[in-house]
């Protein structure tokens, strides 16, 4: 067990099993108001109107893309460039658990008419909010700065990299659990092969070429993923009219 930790506490998850976080840091992280907020904001907005399983939120997503970054911050440390220490390990885990932190009610549906944008809002939430402060102390600003890519150095930028880019745990969890819940199979991904297939390439997250396959795949799944659920015409029509009534109150 490392220095700092405990017993683990379990989550179980109905992608991954059983996740388990043993640090202090980010068992502090998970029971902050700020993020049990995100129990009460939906992963898809109005789309659990049209597809009967989508309840999920956004802090189920936000477990989900902490565990992801997890199992490729493991590969990537064994042999793969990654020189990242225990406290910078864990910087990244929170930078993961928080990425969706400044989501906003019905995620993505009202974010231009309540918040702006949700990843500079999430940032300004880890600075300002004063139990992530007591939760997170000296490691905030370096999370802040995370999330809003601003970032230096090999290992970091590929830190940020693992949170924002095509390849992120952010769209790789949110595709399998979207297409989990919502029952539409095209958006099944190979999270093994492709997180099996990461490695640092001058500074910058990169996949080798036996990945390409199941990246292939992962891009086609996203495809067919926007055009079933995320634009599916019902759940499109709820959110104009959702909107229309935002704006006009």
């Amino acid at each position: 067990m490392a220095p700092g930790s405990r017993a683990p506490k379990y989550f179980q998850d109905p992608l991954y099993g059983q996740i388990a976080v043993s640090s202090p840091l980010l068992l502090r992280i998970i029971d902050a108001p700020a993020l049990q907020r995100l129990r009460r904001v939906r992963q898809l907005g109005v789309s659990y109107l049209t597809f009967l399983g989508a309840e999920h939120s956004r802090f189920s997503h936000s477990l989900g893309a902490m565990a992801l970054m997890g199992r490729a911050l493991d590969h990537l440390g064994r042999g793969e460039g990654l020189a990242l220490d225990g406290a910078g390990r864990e910087v990244a885990l929170a930078a993961a658990l928080l990425h969706d932190v400044g989501h906003c009610a019905f995620s993505h549906t009202l974010e231009r008419e309540l918040i702006g944008d949700h990843e500079a809002m999430g940032a300004r939430v880890v600075r300002e909010d004063p139990g992530l402060a007591r939760a997170l102390g000296s490691r905030r600003e370096r999370i802040a700065l995370l999330l809003e890519g601003r970032v230096r150095g090999p290992a970091w930028t590929v830190v940020r990299d693992l949170l924002s880019s095509q390849i992120d745990v952010d769209r790789l969890d949110y595709l399998a659990r979207d297409a989990h819940t919502t029952g539409v199979n095209s958006g099944r991904v190979d999270l093994d092969r492709i997180i099996g297939s990461l490695t640092c390439h001058r500074g910058r997250l990169a996949v080798k070429e036996r990945g390409l396959l199941a990246v292939e795949e992962y891009f086609l799944a996203r495809y067919f993923m926007y055009w079933k659920v995320y634009f599916h015409r019902t759940s499109r029509g709820l959110e104009h009219a959702l909107k229309a009534v935002v704006s006009r109150a």
